[in-house]
């Protein structure tokens, strides 16, 4: 009985050796930034195919699963084993985009009695496309409206990624 557990011992060497040097593991990954959600940060997901589950994950900032919360620029690495001790590394720089945001929505009266409605965004990812909505108007261009009549606006300025603000405006008319 002691040869045969050390025969099978032997084998599983064996095959432990030939298959840690023709590692098959492949790593995907996926960011997603939160700045839409008002957070500057990131979510970083990775995925592992072949190997044999279940899989160990350890990050540089000491984290063990296959996603981390990302709030600091810097490198981040991930070394993953599978259950037979096969290992690989994936690394990716993050660098944090600031918060989407729309900083005011100013009106002024022109000469021919409208309004010139101007907007201001920042952060996220531009370009910015902007859409204004309100009394018989709607607007598919730049930050600013011409010839806005008085009335209740809503504005809705969206960044190259896709993320989206929205901001309501009210012009009331004055008297001259």
């Amino acid at each position: 009985m002691q040869t045969l557990i050390c025969f099978l011992f032997t084998i599983m060497g064996i095959y432990y050796g030939v298959y840690s040097q023709d590692c098959p593991l492949k790593i995907s990954h996926e960011l997603i930034h939160n700045y839409c959600t008002g957070k500057n940060s990131a979510d970083l997901t990775v995925r592992v195919n072949g190997g044999f589950p279940p899989y160990k994950y350890l990050w540089n900032t000491g984290e063990q699963s296959n996603s981390i919360e990302l709030t600091d620029n810097g490198i981040f690495q991930v070394k993953v084993t599978d259950k037979r001790g096969c290992e690989t590394e994936f690394s990716t720089e993050y660098r944090a985009i600031s918060t989407f945001k729309i900083e005011n929505i100013k009106h002024e009266r022109q000469s021919d009695g409208n309004y010139r409605l101007t907007v201001d965004a920042s952060g996220g990812a531009p370009p910015y496309k902007y859409y204004w909505f309100g009394p018989e108007i709607q607007n598919f261009g730049t930050h600013v409206l011409t010839n806005a009549l008085p009335g209740d606006y809503l504005l809705v300025v969206q960044d190259s990624k896709s993320c989206m603000l929205t901001r309501q405006h009210q012009i009331v008319a004055k008297e001259d």
